[in-house]
């Protein structure tokens, strides 16, 4: 199978076993799923775009419980908290959404 490049067309499927897909909603909440995850605990089809996810999944944060907005990022390993912001592992952004600089990548 080729390299997808295009991360749009990237699907659950597609994650490794240590990747890690954070979301991250602008009200501060992160939510981090383990490959699996979502198809196990949330009973997501593995062939489903990671890109979807912005219309499938909600804030975990009781009093937010926000639908859209949300940036997922798809990780290679866990990410692990950095001293700078140059030093965070390889990720792919999916969904841009609007979080913006003051949630850290």
């Amino acid at each position: 199978m080729e390299p997808i490049t295009d991360p749009l067309q990237l699907r659950l499927y597609h994650m490794k076993r240590l990747d890690v897909l954070t979301v991250q909603c602008p009200c501060g909440h992160v939510g981090r799923f383990a490959h699996g995850e979502l198809q196990r605990k949330h009973r997501m089809s593995s062939d489903s775009l990671i890109a979807d996810l912005q219309y499938r999944l909600r804030c975990g944060r009781a009093q937010c419980r926000r639908r859209e907005g949300m940036r997922i990022i798809l990780w290679e390993g866990e990410p692990m908290p950095a001293k700078s912001a140059h030093d965070v592992g390889r990720h792919v952004v999916i969904v841009e959404g609007d979080v913006h600089d003051r949630i850290r990548r």
